[in-house]
């Protein structure tokens, strides 16, 4: 069974914040059937300007999260924030954040206070997949500013796609110790073929850094997996395109195949301000 929630303005009337004074949508205990929230562009939700998070999901399998406009006004050119972060999964497993198909993907941004994320996967999330969304700015390249893009707490946990559509364009996140993606005591993630601080036009986002790698993460790849598609493309960091911090314990990360400080088609300069890969002293 399949319960789908589209086509609703959740919080939001096209700019104006309407907040309700929890999540926008959450999805609790152990549902068996598998909730679908949106439904490409067709019949996606605005869900904007809540108290709590856009989506939440606690608990079940293989829910679906697409096409949605989340953090951002009706046309999806401006912030009306969650107060706490966009979509957090917590729980369950197999979630999927976006699509492969044209208008899978949602625009999630305007998450601009301390410590809120985009898209957050919880410690206790497993084989969450993430695909062909933008983060933090809109298709055509417009930033919706927010803290932190993606923050991975969970385990097998996939960003982007090579396959069809399924590119993640990640960019504007700002704040000291920020970054487009984050990984935090994670287990198992793979990160390929993502633009990550590039709009679609290939120009840089100002944002700070690219990908954080901390904490005590294990089973990390960054880019190619196999296929020549599967490479990200980093750049215009303020800091670091790629950094491990000093003090933790990272294991078996790889990172191979990517363009970082350049453009896809390698000639434009993109550099971040700082290094493109750092590696700590003490790891």
């Amino acid at each position: 069974d399949t319960i789908l929630i589209y086509s609703s303005e959740i919080g939001v009337n096209n700019a104006t914040d309407l907040g309700n004074g929890g999540d926008g949508i959450i999805v609790q205990g152990s549902p068996t059937a598998i909730v679908t929230i949106g439904n490409g562009t067709t019949g996606q939700n605005v869900v904007s300007g809540n108290a709590g998070y856009g989506i939440k999901i606690v608990a079940g399998n293989s829910h679906v999260v697409k096409g949605n406009r989340i953090g951002t006004n009706k046309d999806a050119n401006g912030a009306v924030a969650n107060d706490l972060g966009g979509v957090n999964v917590t729980g369950g497993s197999s979630t999927t954040i976006g699509g492969t198909g044209s208008g899978d993907g949602n625009t999630i941004g305007g998450h601009g206070g301390a410590n809120d994320a985009d898209i957050t996967v919880g410690s206790s999330a497993s084989g969450v997949g993430i695909y062909g969304n933008y983060i933090g700015m809109n298709s055509s390249g417009t930033v919706i500013q927010s803290s932190l893009g993606i923050y991975v707490q969970g385990s097998s946990t996939t960003i982007g796609s090579a396959t069809g559509s399924g590119r993640n364009y990640i960019g504007g996140h700002s704040g000291v110790g920020n970054a487009e993606i984050t990984f935090q005591n994670a287990a198992t993630a793979t990160v390929v073929a993502n633009h990550i601080g590039l709009k679609p036009d290939h120009t840089a986002t100002s944002h700070e850094a690219g990908i954080i790698v901390t904490g005590s993460s294990s089973n990390i790849t960054i880019g190619a997996t196999g296929s020549s598609t599967d490479y990200n493309v980093l750049g215009g960091a303020s800091v670091e395109c790629i950094i491990v911090p000093a003090g933790t314990t990272v294991t078996n990360l790889v990172i191979k195949g990517n363009l970082i400080g350049t453009t896809p088609d390698e000639t434009g300069d993109r550099g971040c301000t700082d290094s493109g890969i750092k590696l700590a002293s003490g790891n």
